[in-house]
């Protein structure tokens, strides 16, 4: 056997944690390394030991295919890659460590022949790989706007997504948005207990178990500091974040400060119990934060049966009352299920009459996990039923003074009557599981700005056929997000 080794150092402006969670994912290996065209994670779930990637790399004109298998993963501190085949086993060690203003990143590159199978690559060639290497992880990592991949497009920027960026003894810090625009962050207690057990969540529908004791001291100080680095990391004009109920966790004070001193929005997902108590709320006023709290219906009975608690329905409002007469931003969400469909119209011309949110979203359930859950999956509301009760909002108060941001409703299945009069925002979800089932689907103007047909919907609610000049006229009534030159929405948030 001939072995061949290569040793080299660089530093990258980006926190430990955050360059091991890219180097570590099978998905990403083609934003890094030269060469490859594409790569995928065969393993489902966070990243392991073991863990699987096929990789296919462009070589003299030819593009094929290889099997990666991560054999060492110690976040923030070592990645190691391997491809053991027949002919060779090549190994990619990434050692990490903290250094001023970034990660000090050690790449140990060894190749060993079997049985001289094959040729032993020259010492220079493997060092002009590396280089290769490296330099395409700088531009990826260290080059874009803001802190971002040089290119911009979608599929880049959707790298970094669901990378792991800080992580205690009881906490995860994910990231879950990565755009030019808004960095989303969502902590993770791990076996938390959530206030609410609302139908359409998967962890509910899943009947995960969370059950957690106060996180310590010294885990917040090592959770906090994690965060910050993420933060400077991955700059943005806003942060959103969100947990189980984020303002449950001890250590979200220190955090709220770290995001002011940085000059950041910040957006909390929340189901805002805690809200109902003033003092608790009066803490928020005058600081550059948004609650953004989910509304399932204006009746109590409605209200629990969507989420199971039966004191939330006076807690939600209570909570809604306090943050307008502090002064502090919100906006509002409906989650629109067979359960409580019935009352959207009246739960929007409530929520209207009542409040001024930045935003009231009305998003149509649309589950992209659990495929095998009937019960979770047969919980999709009828289209028609929805417009109806759009037309419904309308006629019951004289003016619906906020924008609805309607969002899995694809426009043909909308009427220009219904929606008259409203101020509709259409928000494409472009990571749903979508078909487009109608012929008029290729080539419709909606098509950037439509979700489609969930399969399951498609199998068991009948829907109308689009007519282009009907679609035309309702893109004519609505709001629609700017659409960049990648054909990625933007201007929606």
């Amino acid at each position: 056997m001939a072995k061949v080794e290569l040793d080299q150092e660089t530093v990258l402006r980006r926190p430990p944690a955050l360059v091991a969670a890219a180097l570590s994912s099978g998905d990403l290996i083609h934003a890094w390394r030269a060469g490859v065209v594409a790569s995928r994670q065969l393993d489902q779930g966070p990243v392991r030991v073991g863990a699987q990637a096929r990789v296919w790399r462009k070589r003299l004109g030819v593009t094929l295919p290889a099997t990666w298998t991560l054999m060492a993963y110690e976040p923030g501190s070592l990645v190691v890659w391997v491809r053991d085949w027949r002919r060779a086993r090549t190994e990619l060690r990434f050692e990490l460590a903290e250094a001023p203003g970034g990660t000090r990143v050690r790449v140990v590159l060894s190749h060993d022949v079997r049985f001289m199978a094959g040729r032993t690559p020259a010492l220079d060639t493997l060092r002009r790989r590396v280089d290769e290497d490296l330099t395409q992880l700088r531009r990826w990592l260290d080059d874009g706007q803001h802190g971002y991949p040089a290119r911009h497009d979608r599929s880049v920027l959707a790298r970094l997504v669901g990378a792991t960026v800080g992580r205690g003894a009881d906490v995860d810090l994910r990231v879950a948005i990565v755009s030019r625009d808004v960095l989303g962050i969502e902590l993770d207690r791990r076996h938390a207990t959530c206030q609410m057990h609302c139908v359409f969540c998967p962890r509910t529908a899943a009947d995960e178990p969370r059950d957690l004791p106060p996180p310590d001291a010294t885990t917040q100080a090592s959770i906090l500091a994690q965060f910050a680095r993420a933060l400077d990391a991955m700059p943005s004009p806003e942060l959103t974040m969100w947990s189980d109920d984020l303002l449950r966790y001890p250590g979200l004070p220190a955090m709220l400060e770290l995001v002011a001193a940085r000059g950041m929005r910040l957006v909390v997902h929340t189901p805002g119990l805690e809200l109902a108590d003033r003092t608790f709320a009066r803490q928020f006023a005058g600081r550059a934060i948004v609650f953004d709290l989910t509304v399932h219906a204006n009746d109590a009975a409605t209200f629990t049966a969507m989420c199971g608690n039966p004191g939330a329905h006076a807690a939600v409002f209570q909570a809604i009352d306090n943050l307008a007469a502090l002064g502090v931003a919100f906006k509002l969400g409906i989650v629109v299920t067979d359960r409580n469909v019935g009352s959207l119209g009246a739960t929007i011309a409530a929520l209207s009459a009542r409040y001024t949110p930045e935003r009231l979203s009305v998003r149509v359930f649309y589950p992209d996990s659990l495929e095998g859950n009937t019960a979770y999956q047969s919980q999709f509301p009828e289209f028609a039923q929805i417009t109806a009760q759009l037309l419904q909002a309308r006629e019951s108060v004289e003016h619906v003074r906020t924008e609805i941001a309607l969002s899995n409703l694809p426009p043909c299945q909308l009427d220009p009557d219904d929606i008259r009069g409203l101020r509709i925002r259409l928000i494409p979800n472009l990571n749903a599981v979508r078909i487009y089932p109608f012929a008029a689907c290729e080539g419709c103007p909606a098509r950037n700005l439509c979700s489609g047909v969930h399969p399951q919907y498609a199998s068991t609610h009948t829907t109308r056929e689009p007519d282009p000049a009907r679609v035309v006229e309702v893109l004519s009534l609505c709001t629609v997000p700017r659409t960049s030159a990648h054909g990625e929405p933007g201007g929606t948030s």
